[in-house]
């Protein structure tokens, strides 16, 4: 006689092999459809969505673990990486170039100057980027990642199983996912109150990543754990979207700083060169430095940065202290033990 709660388990776990190959279907599916048109550096949509797809495929196949072959899904998730790596290099330049020239539209033509020559700089960065994600989505491997992809699928469910063509949300989480849920929970909050000082760059950067995998392991199984969820899950898309900005902020600041350093470095040696022979350094020459107009705009453009960022931060401060007095952690937390 079959064993009633055998069945529920074994009917619990097709029900979880199905999610996860109707997920890994979609998800592989908007990959494909992304890849084309994606190195056109006029539109950076595509590579802005292929960004998001990557990474919510990561979180998939870590949500989904379970059900894989063990060296099938290592082979699968590094495939994954090496995408995602490449777009979001991609896709980081795309950022960077647009909120510079943002700000650079704003300016005369004397102080924009040397921005524009950054702008160009990291526009060659990007020709760079863009030639080595070529490399990974060019059609042969990319149908090459497909059929792995869809090896996977096949090694959870078999290879008669129909699919539809949308996720539909699972209704019931397996303990895996239940303890993955509360690990990337802690995990979000072990970075308050360090996250929360100013210049806590490191913190800011690991809680914005633990927040986006929070937010897309909750997008996967929030039907299954009701409204405490779907709460967290909206939270966690507010921190991630602050914390982004704040990541933005942080790493365009370098390039520009280094060019103000190369652009002094420059003048002074002009100068010198043309002082050379006298006693004393005449400060009419200092006065016509060659590089004099393309201060003003680079550091107009490093002031708008970290105006930005503090603003972004005060207001990331904010909506962290709202979601803990609103217990929204707490109560996602309660909800995974019910």
């Amino acid at each position: 006689m079959a064993d009633p709660e055998q069945s529920k388990v074994d009917e619990a776990t097709a029900a979880f092999a199905r999610s996860a190959a109707e997920v890994i279907n979609i998800r592989l599916d908007q990959i494909g459809a992304l890849s084309q048109g994606l190195l056109d550096v006029q539109d950076t949509r595509p590579a802005a969505e292929m960004y998001l797809a990557t990474r919510r495929m990561r979180v998939a196949l870590g949500v989904f673990k379970p059900v894989f072959p063990k060296a099938q899904y290592r082979n699968g998730r590094e495939e994954t990486r090496v995408l995602a790596k490449a777009v979001a290099v991609r896709h980081r330049l795309d950022v960077s170039i647009e909120i510079m020239q943002s700000v650079v539209d704003e300016m005369d033509e004397q102080d924009a100057a040397g921005a524009e020559v950054l702008i160009r700089d990291l526009d060659r960065q990007r020709t760079l980027a863009n030639r080595e994600l070529g490399r990974v989505v060019h059609g042969r491997r990319m149908h090459a990642y497909r059929v792995r992809m869809e090896d996977l699928v096949e090694s959870a469910v078999g290879p008669d199983m129909e699919l539809p063509d949308r996720y539909r949300p699972m209704r019931l989480a397996p303990d895996s996912v239940i303890k993955l849920i509360d690990r990337r929970l802690q995990k979000l909050r072990s970075f308050s109150p360090a996250a929360l000082e100013p210049g806590a760059t490191k913190e800011q950067r690991r809680m914005g990543v633990a927040a986006e995998m929070l937010r897309y392991t909750l997008e996967l199984t929030g039907e299954a754990l009701g409204t405490q969820a779907h709460t967290a899950r909206r939270a966690a898309r507010g921190l991630q979207a602050s914390l982004t900005e704040i990541g933005d902020c942080e790493r365009m600041l370098p390039p520009v700083r280094e060019r103000i350093l190369a652009l002094e470095k420059e003048d002074a040696a002009v100068i010198a060169e043309r002082a050379r022979g006298a006693r004393h350094l005449d400060p009419v020459l200092v006065q016509a430095a060659p590089n004099r107009n393309s201060y003003r705009g680079l550091e107009m453009i490093s002031i708008h940065l970290q105006a930005r960022e503090t603003m972004i931060f005060e207001s990331f401060r904010r909506l962290w202290k709202e979601q803990s007095r609103q217990g929204v952690w707490v109560a996602l937390e309660n909800s995974l033990k019910q």
